[in-house]
């Protein structure tokens, strides 16, 4: 699931191959988004709102305009499930994360995959940009964590913690680093 940026909206997806925009004040469905043809695993809006993005069993990534609905390019090229998707700051690149144990970048404009980090982690559980697009960070199914230069395709940093990493987030404006463990522990 994936809010909005203006908090009206949530994205989900599911098991019967649909996502389904929310709105989140009644509670009513907005539209349905169609195409998948397996377990949608991850959604995420872009930073402005206007565009989403969806990760499958169907191994492909998929870019949506969110006001008509409508599928705008695929993402193919992946041999297994696509568990996790994220945009850069900037709504210019897309990064998945798959079951294959690679990261792609992707440029979200002409749909050419820009740079493919092999298994720097295990197969990846969730990916995202850093506030100023320069790094990846990643964390793996092993519960290792990674964190990535885009500029020089390189691994700057990895350690591997005794619990799976769900999510990333920065504490404040200075981007210090705060992951959620599995146990709702904070590392900081």
């Amino acid at each position: 699931m994936a809010f909005s940026p203006d908090r009206r909206y949530v994205l989900s997806g599911g098991a019967d191959a649909s996502i389904r925009l929310w709105d989140v004040q009644t509670g009513n469905e907005v539209r349905q988004f169609e195409g998948h043809t397996d377990y949608v695993r991850s959604v995420a809006f872009s930073p402005d709102g206007r565009y989403a993005l969806s990760g499958g069993n169907d191994t492909t990534m998929r870019l949506w305009d969110v006001q008509r609905g409508k599928e705008i390019r695929q993402f193919r090229g992946y041999a297994g499930f696509v568990v996790t998707v994220a945009f850069s700051p900037d709504c210019y690149y897309a990064l998945a994360g798959s079951r294959d144990a690679t990261i792609r970048l992707w440029d979200l404009e002409t749909g050419v995959e820009l740079r493919r980090f092999g298994r720097i982690t295990g197969p990846p559980y969730s990916v995202t940009f850093s506030p100023d697009g320069y790094y990846v960070l990643s964390s793996g199914t092993d519960g290792s964590v990674a964190t990535l230069e885009l500029r020089r395709s390189l691994a700057i940093a990895s350690t591997k913690l005794d619990r799976h990493l769900i999510k990333w987030s920065y504490k404040d404006a200075s981007n210090r680093i705060k992951p959620a463990l599995e146990s709702s522990d904070t590392v900081h």
